[in-house]
């Protein structure tokens, strides 16, 4: 019962959140138009604007929708999202060894998770970085297995990935989040700025000979559609990745999290 009640909680507040976030832009708008500037430099203000507040519509959309996943059937589910079943996508269902898959944080990547690792028929880990709240952190990793999926922490990562080689593990990234900064952290032009990233998948992927695809997340109304692309190995994997990340920002950039102060590291 609590749990619906928290779902028609948010329901009837999500007006004033939208007031609060977007009306009198209280929450971080000043670093979405910022960090807008800076990957879109050639377009006026007013296009910014647009991008931003339906960004905040999404935004708000998202966190309606990731407390529905508390409780929603997996009927449901696979009504708000799908999977293109193109040649990349059979390959990935086919690996014998595991994948790995890079996606990044556009809406809804907690639905996309969880309808890749129901259509893959095979053991999947999503990795995460550890809330300093610990509610939300319980409820997101409760969320993130429900339907099956394994939740692993960023330090438990290649620990995980070497014991699942022989069930077929495939291990989910976002792979666009900033990483802590060390002498050996590489850094990448991207979205106008050279930034770092984080590269440790692609010492995995060499050392246990691990396949990897990318998963562009498209939203369509109030529908997702994942698309996958294998990533060519014998390129620079992260060059490859942050190619295939900005064509989706630049496809869709209202659907990308910009509140998050991606460019605070560049050089």
């Amino acid at each position: 019962m609590i749990k619906y009640l928290l779902v028609l909680f948010f329901f009837i507040i999500k007006p004033l959140l939208y007031l609060y976030l977007v009306i009198f832009k209280f929450y971080r708008y000043d670093i979405v138009l910022q960090n807008l500037s800076i990957g879109f430099p050639n377009i006026s203000l007013e296009e910014k604007q647009k991008i931003a507040n339906q960004f905040f519509k999404n935004f708000l959309h998202y966190i309606q929708e990731t407390l529905q996943l508390v409780f929603i059937s997996q009927r449901k589910l696979e009504k708000k999202i799908s999977v293109v079943e193109n040649t990349a996508f059979n390959n990935l269902k086919s690996e014998k060894h595991g994948a790995i898959v890079l996606t990044a944080h556009f809406f809804n990547w907690e639905y996309a998770g969880i309808i890749v690792g129901i259509k893959i028929e095979q053991p999947m880990q999503v990795v995460y970085k550890t809330l300093s709240n610990s509610f939300f952190d319980k409820l997101l990793i409760r969320i993130r297995t429900r339907f099956g999926n394994r939740a692993t922490t960023m330090e438990n990562t290649a620990r995980s990935m070497i014991n699942g080689v022989d069930e077929n593990l495939v291990t989910c990234f976002l792979a666009d989040q900033t990483p802590m900064i060390n002498p050996k952290t590489p850094f990448r032009e991207f979205l106008n700025k050279n930034v770092p990233f984080f590269d440790g998948y692609s010492k995995i992927a060499a050392k246990l000979d691990l396949p990897i695809y990318y998963g562009d997340i498209e939203k369509n109304n109030n529908q997702y559609i994942v698309t996958f692309t294998q990533i060519d190995k014998k390129e620079d994997i992260v060059n490859e990745y942050i190619t295939l990340l900005e064509s989706s920002i630049k496809k869709h950039p209202e659907t990308w999290l910009w509140t998050h102060r991606r460019f605070k590291r560049a050089k």
